[in-house]
């Protein structure tokens, strides 16, 4: 009797995927979403990873003449152990069947060619991952190189998150509510961060961004605000995961901070692309507009 084919999932992390390089495609937030779901399925099926293709070109952010050109090939580590990679990873996507992680999931079969499991996009978001949380978090712990771990006190902060770059500003400064890839007004960040301290005290901020001082000059102007530069997308991504108290953009970016941090978190109406309260550790997320008041839970986050 012949053995049954070997199985591998492939995290595919688009646009253009050359197995050694990409070309455009989402950003960091959105291809750990298509990661972090095969490692879920790794995980379900004991099955063999075979490694993401992390570098990627970016014209769009090459002729914005962003800050971070979003290239990601220094973010993780290349030799994890785990991952099918190098030459074996060329010779497996070249000769195996490649089957949709959503066909392969309904309809599970044996058989006798190896094959691959190719996971793409965010279908699903964050839902699929919220039971395998702690699992998810371990892996990326074991792939983020040395360089781009999250630096830092034990000091308690609010981490804002103000996502500028590749947004467009909503038509005459107005985001209605659910819409995506737009710039929340900064106006609502200055008001959220002075309503949050009168609850919970003049806690020092800390702003992520990829905007300019002076698009963020009217934040940075506040007491005790501090914007963090000079280090890695996912570094920053890490360090707001330690926020006391996150103030999140419409981003993945942000989703994954409170994914993985499960702290208290305040959202732009509409702006909240995810529902972790079946997570253990989670703490509350709310929408609220400018002016408006804060829940009383915010309150139980008050230092002493």
């Amino acid at each position: 009797m012949r053995s049954i084919g070997q199985r591998f999932v492939y995290p595919n992390l688009g646009f253009l995927d050359l197995w050694c390089f990409r070309i455009a495609g989402p950003g960091l937030g959105n291809i750990l979403i298509t990661w972090a779901r095969a490692v879920v399925l790794a995980h379900k099926n004991n099955l063999p990873i075979i490694e993401p293709t992390w570098l990627n070109f970016k014209p769009g952010s090459i002729l914005r003449r962003e800050r971070d050109m979003r290239s990601y090939h220094n973010l993780f580590l290349c030799h994890n152990s785990e991952y099918i990679k190098g030459l074996k990873k060329v010779y497996v996507l070249l000769f195996a069947n490649k089957i949709p992680e959503k066909v392969w999931c309904n309809n599970a079969r044996k058989t006798r060619k190896r094959e691959v499991v190719v996971c793409r996009g965010i279908e699903g978001m964050f839902d699929p991952l919220i039971p395998y949380r702690k699992i998810v978090i371990q892996k990326l712990k074991q792939i983020v190189r040395r360089e781009n771990e999250p630096q830092g006190t034990n000091e308690e902060f609010i981490g804002v998150h103000i996502r500028r770059g590749d947004f467009s500003e909503p038509k005459d400064g107005v985001l209605e509510s659910g819409k995506i890839n737009y710039r929340i007004p900064i106006e609502w960040y200055i008001d959220r961060v002075t309503i949050l301290r009168k609850y919970i005290g003049n806690l020092p901020v800390k702003v992520f961004s990829d905007g300019t001082d002076q698009e963020l000059k009217n934040v940075l102007r506040m007491e005790k605000v501090e914007k963090i530069s000079g280090v890695s997308a996912l570094q920053e991504m890490l360090m707001l995961s330690r926020s006391k108290i996150l103030i999140g953009s419409g981003s993945t970016f942000s989703l994954w901070a409170a994914y993985i941090g499960a702290m208290p978190s305040i959202w732009y109406p509409g702006q909240y692309h995810a529902d972790f309260s079946k997570m253990d550790e989670f703490k509350g997320a709310w929408e609220t507009g400018i002016g408006e008041p804060l829940p009383v839970e915010v309150m139980k986050s008050k230092t002493v």
